[in-house]
């Protein structure tokens, strides 16, 4: 899934600092966050990461805005909001059981009936 910060920041209620344009890809811990991820920092935990990360967006609280390098999204409880993030990305429809006609698999292979192997 990728989609703008601003989608993300109306779809959790969150005061957007910085560019609502900025495409958000995948969810990543601070200290190890890349650009396209989002992370957060709850309550001054993790300070010494958040003035570092090179991720896109930070969810966190307003006493930490000040220390962000990045865009934010400013939320009362930082954690709780990072975990309605999550549920955004993970909501991603999943595929229904199928094998693909092309596919090459040994004569012996046990396949449980609920996955999807696809060309």
């Amino acid at each position: 899934m990728i989609c703008r910060l601003e989608e993300i920041s109306q779809k959790l209620g969150l005061p957007l600092q910085g560019d609502g344009n900025c495409l958000i890809s995948t969810i990543a811990p601070l200290a190890t966050a890349k650009p396209g991820a989002i992370s957060f920092c709850d309550k001054g935990k993790y300070r010494n990461h958040l003035k570092k990360t090179q991720a896109s967006a930070v969810i966190l609280s307003v006493e930490d805005v000040a220390l962000c390098p990045t865009n934010a999204l400013i939320a009362e409880h930082p954690y709780l909001a990072f975990a309605k993030a999550l549920e955004l990305f993970s909501s991603e429809k999943t595929r229904p059981p199928h094998i693909h006609p092309t596919a090459i698999i040994e004569k012996n292979c046990i396949i449980p009936n609920t996955v999807y192997i696809g060309p």
